[in-house]
């Protein structure tokens, strides 16, 4: 989910000492589990480990899993709080964890701070806005066995929602924020996990990646590049000067209808979004091109939505550059609904009045995206796009 602080920087903008020994990085399996129901309380699956504890090469670590939606969870521990199901997100900063779950370890520290987390596109077709009322704390948060010794985290407050379809809790046990580097891109004004492992010295370098395969199952890599995951080398872009990960690409796409490019658009690489999410005008084009029915609507989480609806056995492609390739949106994740009579709904949609491209998880999958944060963005095609073992 990108923040809302986030998307105000974008819309108006369009290391440290080791305390221990490091290491060079962990490449941590995943699964998109494929349930139909994305409740809040879909089941969530626990996560298994995968490394040797000896430095090496790489190791591995948990799982991400998806409630039906395209979200994807990782599991961690916050203080004595086990096997919490959190969402990995790309374009926030922030941990956070639901109300009754913090179990406070022997570090805990009450920082006495309450405020509001803001989030958009918390729906499966980008729609969606979350208003997050918190108390923070500061205590050990660890994912695979990586810990930050010190990291400022939000425990969500109950609270009335301002209107019936804001969300005022996570899906699962909560999120954790892997966009930016400095305490002025958190809305907690706490240092990111990844930036915090990486002053702790905890991880060799402060570099992510994710590997998302197209039949349910990933890995997330952390500290480093796994180059067994990826064919041939990463194409980078830079990072947008004030974004956490927002480059500058263009957009190509094709299909028997037509093609087109809509050429310098601003990508925001957000894997806490499950489709992708254009500007409104930019978006009909696209469908206009392609010969793609537009159908707008009005929807109650947003005040309205731009699909498209076409053949499901004829997915376009569609593609975002990233340096000089341009890496499309495999057909199998083209889709975002069957309406039956061979009518599909594309994961493309264009939601209220942004003023740039949110790229989700439905354009992640086959492609390995690493993040250099605060410099640039790599991609490349996955070698196994199914990644199956």
């Amino acid at each position: 989910m990108a923040t809302i602080r986030a998307l105000w920087l974008l819309a108006t903008a369009c290391a440290a000492a080791t305390s221990r020994r490091s290491q060079d990085h962990i490449t941590i399996p995943l699964m998109q589990h494929r349930g139909e129901n994305a409740d809040a309380n879909a089941q969530t699956l626990h996560a298994y480990i995968r490394h040797s504890q000896p430095r090496s090469s790489f190791a591995t670590a948990p799982e991400l899993q998806d409630a039906g939606t395209g979200f994807w969870y990782g599991t961690f521990s916050i203080g004595s709080s086990t096997n919490l199901s959190l969402l990995i997100d790309t374009a926030s900063s922030d941990v956070a964890i639901n109300p009754g779950l913090y179990k406070p370890s022997s570090h805990s520290e009450n920082l006495h701070q309450t405020g509001h987390l803001q989030y958009a596109t918390t729906q499966a077709d980008g729609c969606g806005y979350a208003d997050i009322k918190y108390h923070t704390y500061s205590d050990t948060v660890s994912l695979a066995g990586l810990t930050a010794s010190n990291q400022v985290f939000a425990e969500v407050i109950n609270s009335t929602p301002p209107n019936p379809q804001t969300v005022t809790v996570f899906r699962h046990d909560g999120l954790v924020g892997f966009g930016g580097t400095l305490a002025s891109q958190t809305q907690l004004g706490g240092t990111p996990f990844l930036q915090q492992l990486c002053d702790e010295g905890v991880v060799k370098e402060c570099r992510f990646g994710l590997a998302y395969g197209t039949q349910g199952r990933g890995k997330q890599i952390l500290g480093g590049v796994d180059i067994s995951l990826f064919d041939g080398k990463l194409a980078f872009s830079p990072i947008n000067p004030g974004a956490t990960v927002g480059i500058t690409g263009d957009v190509v796409y094709k299909n028997e209808h037509g093609s087109g490019k809509l050429k310098s658009q601003v990508l925001v690489l957000d894997s806490g979004t499950a489709n992708v999410v254009g500007p409104a005008s930019q978006v009909r084009k696209l469908f206009k091109d392609l010969g793609i029915q537009t159908v707008k609507q009005k929807n109650e989480a947003c005040s309205s939505v731009v699909y498209g609806h076409y053949a499901c056995d004829s997915p376009a492609k569609v593609g975002f550059a990233v340096g000089r390739q341009v890496f499309n949106i495999e057909p199998s994740a083209f889709k975002l609904a069957d309406n039956g009579g061979n009518n599909c709904t594309a994961t493309i949609t264009a939601v209220d009045d942004f003023a740039f491209w949110i790229v989700g998880q439905s354009w992640f999958q086959g492609k390995y995206v690493d993040f250099q944060q605060p410099n640039k963005i790599g991609a490349a095609s996955l070698k196994n796009k199914t990644l199956a073992e």
